[in-house]
């Protein structure tokens, strides 16, 4: 599976529905009374601040898209950003992917996203093969990085 086409696939459904967001609310400003018609409903100014929001929104969206690199990165000795960690614990292992900020918290098969400014990212970030972990009083082991 190519991780970061999945990501990229994933990252611009949510980016089509933020678009879709954004219709809607424009739909909903421009039905809404005026100052004119009702001096009493405010509708149309929070309709006109939703807009905003989300078309602000939309741009940084699409400024970390430009950010995703072309490929994971090729250093499995410690890890950073764009690492694919495979951990373990006492209870269960887990498959992840080190992301920087706005790229975490997706589901990418068996590959969970995790931003590297989690408490997760934090206790892994700069570790290597073998090296124990901590969070919340679980230990963990690196498996492996590729």
């Amino acid at each position: 599976m190519d991780i970061l086409a999945e990501l990229k696939k994933t990252l611009e459904k949510n980016r089509e529905n933020l678009v879709l967001s954004i219709e809607r609310a424009k739909e909903a400003r421009d039905k809404a009374p005026s100052a004119m018609e009702s001096h009493h409903d405010t509708t149309r100014n929070q309709n006109e601040k939703l807009v905003a929001a989300l078309e602000s929104e939309l741009k940084e969206f699409d400024r970390r898209i430009e950010k995703l690199p072309d490929k994971l990165l090729d250093n499995n000795e410690v890890i950073s950003l764009w690492s694919l960690v495979k951990l373990k614990n006492a209870d269960n292992k887990l498959s992840i992917l080190l992301v920087p900020e706005g790229f975490g918290g997706k589901k990418l098969g068996d590959i969970t996203t995790v931003t590297a400014s989690t408490p997760l990212g934090m206790a892994v970030l700069n570790k290597t093969v073998g090296e124990n972990y901590e969070i919340n009083s679980i230990v963990g082991t690196v498996e492996e990085i590729s």
